[in-house]
């Protein structure tokens, strides 16, 4: 076989999504001018976003050192990433956003994220595990090293980053300072809906959620997944279901009245409304290795109600003595109203 013939094998044959197309983006960079190379980066993360031309994956923004202010940036199904090996392993198919080797970038929310969440990152899709549910959300992204701060819409709702469904990777995150006043809009550093095949590590969250208590401490927290909940009896539809998560060596750290790591509801797959036959015994998330340093009031360092899920070697210290505190919450009852 020539040269040729090979060259030709190489490059003609072999799948297009095994090539990674990096995106560079830089605070000194132009939206107008630039083409998002390294030599000529885009200014702006959603400028980045529209350079993703095809949802085969493999795409990847690389962000210089710096702050980018953002008022929440939402990632389309149209720029998917393809979890090849339907296993939540990254590999050439997936997107990425990362920091620039050896530079630090920090996506600051400025407090007007105007998404409905108040996220500075977040995908489309359903936005709560019962009554509003698609399947048209970006999956099979990675975010590493990055920072995120701010992000708010300065009134009802805060997040970081939120994802929904999966699979996808968050780690070495420092997401902090993601604030609102009241809790009732769920406020938190990283969240979503129904995470799945998710891989949530090495992250740092601190001071997230509600700066003030207003009767639903529940609904505030470093981290937090809607489960596949729904009240007043009847089948949770397990098209909805949280499952095979790992959350593992997080550092979560608040100095107010929050939770470490909070399920919304109560995913009860295994019991009267499903039977019990253990179907579901290897969707269980795996919680580990994590360190939750509390408030000193209201909260649980793990509020987490999920069938099978596994908890072990955690540290959780302290969460107070304030009524509805717990280091450790798991709820498990026939219905809730």
């Amino acid at each position: 076989m020539s040269m040729n013939i090979r060259l030709f094998c190489l490059f003609v044959l072999l799948p297009l999504n095994l090539w990674s197309a990096d995106i560079y983006v830089s605070t000194t960079g132009n939206d107008s001018t630039g083409n998002g190379s390294i030599g000529a980066p885009y200014a702006t993360i959603a400028k980045a976003l529209t350079a993703i031309t095809d949802s085969n994956g493999g795409w990847n923004i690389i962000l210089r050192g710096g702050t980018y202010n953002v008022t929440g940036i939402t990632i389309g199904v149209a720029d998917t990433g393809v979890d090849a090996g339907s296993d939540g392993v990254i590999d050439s198919t997936w997107n990425t956003m990362r920091s620039y080797p050896g530079e630090w970038a920090i996506i600051d929310g400025q407090n007007s994220c105007n998404n409905n969440t108040g996220s500075a990152i977040r995908n489309s899709g359903y936005d709560h595990a019962v009554g509003t549910v698609s399947s048209d959300f970006a999956q099979a992204w990675a975010f590493e090293r990055l920072e995120i701060t701010n992000a708010s819409d300065n009134s009802t709702v805060a997040s970081g980053l939120w994802w929904n469904g999966g699979p996808f990777i968050a780690r070495y995150l420092y997401v902090h300072d993601c604030n609102v006043s009241g809790s009732s809009g769920l406020p938190t550093g990283i969240g979503g809906c129904s995470w799945r095949d998710a891989t949530v590590e090495y992250n740092y969250c601190a001071d997230n959620g509600a700066t003030t208590i207003d009767g639903n401490i529940a609904n505030s927290s470093q981290m937090s997944i809607h489960a596949a909940w729904e009240y007043n009896g009847g089948t949770v539809d397990t098209g909805w279901c949280m499952k095979n998560n790992t959350i593992r060596y997080n550092y979560l750290y608040t100095s107010r009245r929050t939770s470490g790591i909070l399920v919304k509801g109560s995913e009860r797959i295994e019991d009267t409304r499903n039977g019990s036959d253990d179907t579901y015994e290897t969707w269980g998330d795996d919680i580990h290795h994590n360190i939750i340093i509390g408030g000193t009031g209201e909260g649980a360092g793990l509020r987490y109600m999920q069938d099978y899920v596994q908890v072990y070697k955690n540290i959780i210290a302290p969460y107070g003595s304030a009524e509805r505190t717990a280091g450790i919450c798991v709820k498990r009852v026939a219905s809730e109203g």
